[in-house]
């Protein structure tokens, strides 16, 4: 019966799914397509750093635009790529439960004899699905456009970079998904969840500028403490990641059977 529930949830989801994996796909390639172009125009390059205040090139990663690594992380990984990976699973997130049961949709699963735990899991697979085939856009488009773009990127790195921007997608979109499954609310569910992701983005980012060390409590440090494009997998980093979405995923488990829903 899970497995049913996910292959239906995708299915109804796959213009969207084809949608977000072309925008992400035209996105990294243009950014990186144009490193060579950065990297070799010197001038063009200082221009570009000197436009931002040194402390807001190094709290977001563009001190090191000049590197393959540091260009990739901070064009892809780190903005473009990572908004439109968390937008993408915090609205799935988000529609999983509370959404669908706000418009009706989700009645036809939970008045079945189907148990409410069945549908909750089976979506939650269902958005991790979504999420990790974002990933593996980027991913693909990382691998294929690596050479021609004078990024010569280490495959295992390109791994480790990948696995860290998704299991930040699925953090978030988790997230979302717990909270709609406990509150029936669209808008409270997207509502904290960007209020998480917003947080923990600059906890990361300028935290340390502001307060030492709470860089350490974001999910975003956890990810790109490490520049994983250029240093490879952090396992510590990733299994908190883990830890955060398995964490997430039982919240939503535990409280979406125990409610009203709103039928």
């Amino acid at each position: 019966m899970i497995a049913r529930i996910t292959s239906r949830w995708l299915r109804t989801h796959r213009a969207g799914l084809l949608g977000w994996s072309i925008g992400l796909a035209a996105v990294s390639t243009m950014y990186l397509s144009f490193y060579t172009t950065v990297a070799l125009d010197r001038e063009l390059l200082d221009q570009y750093m000197e436009a931002f205040p040194p402390e807001m090139m190094s709290a977001f990663g563009f001190d090191d635009i000049a590197s393959p690594a540091g260009y990739a992380q901070g064009t892809i990984f780190n903005l473009l790529g990572l908004i439109l990976i968390l937008i993408a699973g915090m609205t799935r997130g988000t529609r999983a439960i509370a959404g669908d049961e706000q418009t009706g949709s989700l009645e036809t699963e939970v008045t079945a004899a189907v148990d409410r735990r069945e549908v909750y899991v089976g979506r939650a697979l269902g958005v991790t699905a979504f999420v990790v085939a974002l990933g593996l856009v980027v991913g693909a488009v990382v691998a294929l456009i690596n050479g021609p773009a004078g990024l010569d990127l280490p495959v295992g790195n390109i791994l480790a970079g990948v696995s860290a921007l998704t299991l930040l997608g699925l953090v978030h979109a988790l997230i979302a998904l717990a909270v709609g499954a406990a509150t029936g609310r669209p808008a409270i569910a997207l509502g904290v969840t960007i209020v998480v992701a917003v947080l923990g983005y600059f906890a990361h980012n300028l935290g340390p500028t502001v307060l030492e060390g709470i860089e350490r409590f974001s999910p975003f440090n956890w990810a790109y403490g490490n520049t994983p494009l250029a240093d490879g997998f952090d396992w510590g980093g990733l299994g908190l990641l883990v830890v955060l979405a398995t964490a997430a995923f039982v919240a939503g488990l535990v409280t979406f059977p125990r409610r009203d829903l709103g039928v």
